[in-house]
């Protein structure tokens, strides 16, 4: 059985109304609440709910992977949240990390440093991302991550104005 196959299950056993206020709540007692539930697709809708607090996302980030995944999308999750979840994370959890808004450049150069070829292109994305790292991602051996970093450098360079006689610094 695939991960979609089990949370569509899983899914059906749940009540609409819940599974709606998972989704849509803005309660923070009711997210916390829904955040202790014992089925896992309604944690799931929890840690992917903009308006879940910090708090809620730090108990999530300790559950199994699927939770720690959509933790990796909300747009409150924080920097230390995501350092606390990259320490044996698998790389599909540590590309939604390297692709967060809330990465700083040293923790993207940290996750430059994953062996997944995936990992390093969302690094080169992230418009956080150093140019130092992007230097480095530019020599990648897999051509992705290297025209994803050499891109980025390009866009840099453009936005600063460090293109001279059509050569970039």
């Amino acid at each position: 059985m695939q991960i979609k196959d089990l949370i569509e299950s899983e899914a059906l056993k749940v009540s609409p109304t819940k599974r709606q206020l998972a989704i849509r709540s803005k309660s923070k007692i009711t997210l916390e609440r829904l955040s202790k539930d014992w089925n896992f697709y309604i944690r799931c809708k929890v840690a992917r709910n903009p308006n879940c607090p910090v708090e809620v996302l730090e108990k999530l980030s300790n559950e199994q992977s699927d939770i720690r995944y959509e933790v990796a999308q909300n747009p409150n999750c924080t920097l230390n949240i995501l350092k606390k979840m990259y320490k044996g994370s698998d790389w599909y959890i540590c590309s939604k990390i390297a692709e967060h808004k809330n990465c700083s450049p040293d923790f993207l150069h940290t996750l430059s440093k994953y062996p997944s070829h995936h990992v390093k292109y969302f690094v080169a994305k992230n418009p956080n991302c150093s140019i130092e790292t992007l230097l480095e991602l530019s020599h990648s051996f897999y051509t992705e991550v290297r025209k994803a970093a050499i891109d980025a450098r390009w866009s840099l360079a453009i936005k600063s104005k460090r293109i001279y006689n059509g050569m970039l610094e």
